[in-house]
């Protein structure tokens, strides 16, 4: 009897020990999770479904992902002078994603999950890409300006469909009246019909900007996004290995002046931009909108070069500052490759042109909020030996 009332003793010592170790490792799990370097994106709830009790700010798109829950904002800031503050996840007033509104509740039915706040962006210009979990973000914006946000949240059981994000800045200070509070956020599993399209949350967007006549810049629709400020950043690391005796690098600096349209001949002048009138593109595509009235203006490059067989010629190429800047990028690469592969097609040797895309980095100094002119292309005559790249 002793016997198995030994064995039953260490039966159940093991269970509990178990129990234990489950218990220790799922919130280690919790508490490991507030980074993942490359979640998988299982789907995107592109309209989101919640009550919104403060002003000023919407939630764009819901991503769910093998780890994570990941809401995207968008604010418009509504007074000059403003300053809006991040918490990272160790601080007092971090967001809370939470399936109670009293979140500090001890019953078992509560689950909260603490934020990882990521790509903060003003004006789709990056502020903070990954706040640290100890440290506070202040963020300086005026009236009108978007700021925008990705919240990270560790995954929720699929038992919870309804849950409220609390906490973040305060506008009073006080820790009373938060910013961007929302209840009832519906979560909604990869078989619900009421996904949406990115359309759909592109005209949501717009809808809510509309609400605010001081916007600033409305085209901001989709934000660049973590991934693609990385490639960004990439391309700044390779272009600060070069050395500063590189020829090439002051042809990627921002010019202070205003160039001038190429009309004639005489406007080509040695290491001089000059605006390239007549060439223009069709929307979202490397079309001529007038293939005719592009080539009267290119073909005085044609000429010029011919003329000049030892000259190299620089071609810029820009948008303007309103969109997805990763995007402007791609249409300012096609769009100054449509303009070299007409001079390539024309005779011209393609090791005597440097191409090169700026997207919406280089507005004109008449142009710098915005404006129809920076969606332009620029030519520079090359008076001096540049490496052909």
């Amino acid at each position: 009897m002793n016997i198995f009332a030994s064995f039953k003793c260490t039966f159940y010592l093991l269970i509990i020990i178990s129990c234990l170790f489950t218990s220790v490792s799922t919130a280690q799990s919790f508490s490991d999770s507030s980074t993942y370097d490359n979640p998988v994106v299982l789907y995107t709830d592109y309209l989101p479904k919640y009550q919104d009790v403060s002003s000023g700010f919407m939630i764009s798109k819901i991503e769910y992902t093998d780890k994570e829950i990941i809401l995207f904002f968008h604010y418009v800031v509504a007074k000059d002078d403003d300053v809006v503050r991040f918490y990272g996840s160790d601080r007092e007033f971090v967001w809370r994603l939470t399936n109670s509104v009293r979140s500090e509740s001890s019953s078992v039915h509560t689950v909260t999950r603490l934020a990882d706040v990521m790509n903060i962006r003003v004006n789709d210009e990056s502020v903070r890409e990954r706040l640290n979990d100890r440290s506070n973000a202040d963020v300086p914006a005026n009236k009108g300006d978007i700021i925008t946000c990705e919240i990270h949240f560790p995954k929720l059981p699929s038992s919870v469909r309804t849950v409220f994000l609390l906490g973040g800045d305060c506008v009073d200070h006080k820790g009373t009246d938060f910013r961007f509070n929302c209840n009832g956020i519906l979560l909604k599993s990869n078989l619900s019909g009421l996904l949406g399209s990115k359309n759909q949350m592109i005209a949501s967007v717009k809808r809510f900007y509309d609400k605010n006549d001081y916007v600033k810049y409305p085209d901001i629709f989709v934000p660049t996004t973590l991934a693609q400020q990385d490639l960004f950043n990439e391309k700044d690391n390779d272009l600060e290995k070069e050395t500063p005796t590189d020829p090439f690098e002051k042809h990627l600096a921002p010019i202070s002046y205003m160039p001038h349209m190429l009309i004639g001949p005489e406007d080509l002048k040695c290491n001089e931009r000059v605006i390239l009138t007549d060439v223009h593109f069709l929307e979202k595509r490397p079309d001529f909108i007038s293939r005719n009235k592009a080539m009267l203006t290119i073909s005085l490059l044609i000429d010029f070069l011919s003329d000049n067989p030892d000259s190299k010629i620089a071609l810029h190429a820009h948008t303007d500052i309103y969109g997805n800047a990763f995007s402007n990028l791609e249409t300012s690469k096609q769009h100054v490759n449509a303009v070299k592969k007409v001079l390539i097609t024309k005779g011209i040797d393609s090791e005597r042109i440097i191409a090169i895309h700026h997207g919406g980095a280089q507005t004109l100094i008449r142009y710098k909020n915005g404006g129809s002119m920076n969606r332009r292309i620029e030519a520079e005559i090359l008076c001096e030996s540049i490496p052909s790249r």
